[in-house]
């Protein structure tokens, strides 16, 4: 069997990027040919089952020009995608939003192909309802930016979904927003996503601790990922420890959160070429967020001995409460955050414990064992299908 892979952005080995590649690569087997058609890729992306749909010369000439000019990116690549689907082929689209036209998810149904959707996020419906309570609690102005949601967004995501035969959930989370948003449930394919143990270098000698607990968040610090619930629960909660934040920060939040950046013990690593490191050298993983598809991150503080102190959506569908660390469900009940953060920082003991727990359980979700998983629902799907 085929599977043909709609990717609408330029394809990088690093976050959506990464993920894509990471879920193909092993998801492909003598049963599953796997080809992914993004409309360009980086130098780094050597992976034979990639095609461009745009030359790299005609892309960068393309971009010089206005947003019509660049429009004519997306419908070459639509239309390169569309060609080369054959009658058995599934068509595997991963999101875009506004990348894609109105049209897109019916010619592949014109076509006679299922389609199979990456639920990479919550039901765009959830997400929205999500970000506008979070503003409005902050009273901070929407942003104009990559993650504002329209009602237009909205009925387009609930227009293309119907159009699915099966959508991939990578948490519970995922799959909720989904059911509550009228999915059938046998359309959802539950799974997770993962984590590399090639790019993390994971060694089996276990990591050296700080007399001072050091807790690690990683990831976009931005409103969705709770950064302003996290500065003011690590300012409520008056422990005698460290605080680092690995990732770039959203304008509003740089912004608004200027003094929190400059508190002496909050640490801001914008870029690191070595994730590991700065995993192996914490003491606990905490993340608050308050809408996710499933954050790799998670995935990898465990597989680094890191206790998790994380949202019930920042739980990736793997960490289980009391087991691994805390899950949070209610990302805003900041007694039951704060209560927890000192419980980890006093208690060396219980972060070894959970740590360990959380690293054995890491070793079911190597991106090699959740490519197979996936790979497996898929077949069972398709197989009830006929």
């Amino acid at each position: 069997m085929n599977l043909k892979v709609f990717f609408p952005y330029h394809l990088e080995d690093n976050a959506n990027g990464h993920t894509c590649l990471s879920v193909c690569r092993n998801m492909q087997s003598e049963d599953l040919r796997v080809q992914v058609l993004a409309h360009s890729s980086g130098r780094g992306v050597r992976d034979g089952f990639v095609r461009n749909t745009i030359p790299f010369f005609l892309k960068r000439i393309m971009y010089h020009f206005d947003r019509k000019a660049r429009g004519m990116i997306e419908t070459t690549e639509e239309y390169r995608y569309l060609k080369s689907l054959k009658k058995n082929d599934v068509a595997y689209i991963w999101p875009a939003f506004q990348r894609v036209s109105d049209s897109f998810h019916k010619r592949i149904k014109e076509k006679g192909n299922i389609i199979v959707r990456e639920g990479l996020n919550c039901h765009a419906a959830t997400l929205k309802r999500i970000l506008d309570d979070a503003y409005k609690r902050l009273n901070w102005p929407m942003p104009n930016d990559m993650y504002s949601i329209t009602e237009e967004i909205v009925q387009r995501e609930k227009r293309d979904l119907s159009l699915c035969d099966y959508i991939f959930a990578p948490n519970p989370m995922v799959k909720k927003s989904l059911l509550e948003n009228g999915v059938q449930n046998d359309k959802i394919l539950l799974t997770s996503y993962g984590w590399s143990p090639e790019r993390l270098g994971i060694n089996k000698e276990k990591p050296t601790r700080n007399p001072v607990p050091v807790f690690l968040f990683v990831g976009y610090l931005c409103v969705r990922k709770g950064i302003p619930l996290l500065f003011d629960i690590w300012d409520r909660s008056k422990i005698r420890g460290k605080l680092i934040l690995v990732g770039r920060v959203a304008p509003d939040v740089a912004y608004r959160c200027a003094d929190q950046f400059r508190r002496p013990d909050i640490n801001l690593l914008n870029y690191t070429q070595d994730i590991n490191a700065i995993y192996r050298s914490s003491d606990v993983f905490i993340f608050p967020s308050l809408e996710e598809g499933g954050p790799l991150a998670t995935f990898e503080a465990m597989a680094n001995y890191l206790p998790l102190l994380v949202s019930g959506m920042g739980s990736a569908g793997a960490a289980l409460d009391g087991k691994h660390g805390f899950v949070i469900d209610d990302p805003y009940d900041q007694g039951s955050w704060i209560e927890n953060i000192r419980k980890l920082a006093d208690d060396p003991a219980l972060r070894v414990r959970m740590g360990e727990a959380g690293h054995e359980s890491a070793q079911q979700f190597t991106w090699q064992k959740v490519g197979a998983r996936r790979r497996k629902l898929l077949f069972q799907a398709l197989s009830k299908a006929k």
